[in-house]
């Protein structure tokens, strides 16, 4: 559930985390391999080391999908700020009238009062 808000509400904070555990992983296994190249110059543990460059892309292309997602929402939440700053006052109204919805009922999703006349 608060992986879902934080997908939701923070996708950089939420895919760079996966994505700082998938680059920290992609080094530990990357390290023993580099060490026996520099000493011996063969790459012994070929299947670990192509496993490490997997996790090292995976690590960018969750990052990626992050900062992408990441201005996605901001553009969405501005674009509703947009959207509820076009919209009067309560003060600017005369008295009685309520404010009007830009936005309709969609299908079935009707109000209650309309539900209950019919």
């Amino acid at each position: 559930m608060f992986a879902m808000l934080m997908k939701e509400t923070r996708p950089f904070a939420f895919f760079g985390t996966i994505s700082a555990a998938l680059m920290l992983s992609s080094l530990a296994f990357m390290a023993p391999v580099l060490i026996a190249y520099f000493e011996t110059g063969l790459v012994d543990r070929m299947p670990t080391w192509v496993f490490s460059l997997v996790l090292m892309m995976s690590s960018l292309l969750v990052l990626t999908a992050g900062l992408i997602l990441d201005s996605v929402s901001r553009a969405r939440a501005e674009v509703l700020r947009i959207h509820y700053m076009s919209l009067p006052h309560r003060s600017e109204m005369p008295l009685g009238e309520k404010p009007a919805t830009t936005m309709k009922p969609k299908g079935n999703q009707r109000r209650r009062s309309e539900k209950s006349a019919a």
